[in-house]
């Protein structure tokens, strides 16, 4: 049965609802396909993060870099918001304690993990990225347990 509305003003509020059904499945779709943007986006930035760190032997968040032919430092747009994102969470706490400047704990690990992009449930992180502390190579943890690189030559000339 077809409803035949008399009252002009309910019948301009329905097609404002009609126009705006219309907009939410237009901003719908939009957003399925950012997603997709973003997550094709995401992993060739991962890819080159990567590359890039491989090749100039440190991550390039870690230490200031000046292309050839440029005088100034390169900046990046994101500040670094994504520089651990698709990383394994205990690659992701080495790259992050090789930029810390002093041993941090696991909450401030924790932060900078989260503050960089790190794909992992809020609170789940904590007890994986412990986990994977315990079984990475070149992490101790000082007497007041904050967490550190350090040297493999370093590691070798402890008494334990």
């Amino acid at each position: 049965m077809l409803a035949r509305l008399d009252d002009p003003i309910l019948a301009e509020l329905v097609g404002e609802l009609r126009n705006d059904d219309a907009t939410l499945v237009r901003a719908d779709h939009e957003l399925r396909e950012a997603r997709m943007r973003f997550e094709v986006t995401s992993r060739k930035y991962a890819v080159m993060r990567d590359i890039v760190s491989r090749r100039l032997g440190f991550s390039p968040y870690a230490k200031s870099i000046a292309l050839p032919d440029r005088e100034d430092q390169v900046k990046f747009a994101s500040r670094g918001r994504y520089r651990f994102i698709h990383m394994d969470v205990g690659d992701a706490a080495v790259a992050a304690l090789d930029e810390a400047e002093e041993p941090v704990t696991l909450e401030e690990l924790v932060a900078t993990l989260r503050n960089g992009g790190i794909g992992y449930p809020a609170d789940q992180l904590p007890r994986m990225l412990n986990a994977a502390l315990m079984k990475k190579s070149g992490v101790a943890k000082t007497h007041d347990g904050r967490y550190l690189r350090q040297e493999e030559a370093e590691l070798e000339d402890l008494p334990f």
